[in-house]
């Protein structure tokens, strides 16, 4: 079976320019595309685009005729679906928010704080809290010691961020 790209392969091999140019067009397009979906497609993928074949003849950079076609690479679809399905489990009128929340359901609850930290799910935003000096931190932790229940105590030292 022929290779379906060898003619393409031949005029990049056989002209600097293109060649040069699709070594730098190329990366920028899988990094926009890795920026964009979260995913990581090959040089072959993008090459194997009929619209990424015709920017690195004309020489041109532009990425908004290929934007659609990206979208038929199998791992982007499958990125695409993947973006909307996490965005979906904040919303509960999102599209897939049910079967994301099943799926969760089903899951031991030790596999669903995998599955949420594997994929980004529970990442909470660090508090910004100020710099506290050893004497505040003391001071602090001796008012801890007035509260009697454990489980406060750890609460207020979490809020005050000496946990």
């Amino acid at each position: 079976m022929s290779d379906p790209l060898a003619d393409f392969r031949v005029l990049l091999a056989n002209d600097p320019a293109l060649n040069e140019f699709s070594r730098t067009y190329l990366p920028a397009l899988q990094k926009e595309v890795q920026d964009k979906y979260g995913v990581s497609v090959s040089a072959q993928d993008l090459v194997a685009l009929p619209s990424v074949r015709i920017n690195v003849l004309n020489q041109n950079g532009s990425s908004m005729d290929v934007r659609g076609d990206v979208k038929s690479i199998p791992a982007v679809q499958k990125g695409i679906a993947e973006n909307e399905l996490m965005r979906s489990i904040g919303d509960p009128s999102a599209k897939g928010h049910d079967e994301m929340a099943a799926k969760l359901a089903a899951m031991r609850p030790d596999a669903r704080i995998a599955y949420a930290r594997a994929n980004k799910i529970a990442d909470v935003p660090a508090k910004n809290l100020p710099e506290i000096t050893d004497e505040e931190r003391a001071a602090l932790l001796a008012q801890l010691e007035v509260v009697q229940s454990p489980s406060e105590r750890l609460k207020i030292a979490r809020k005050l961020g000496l946990s």
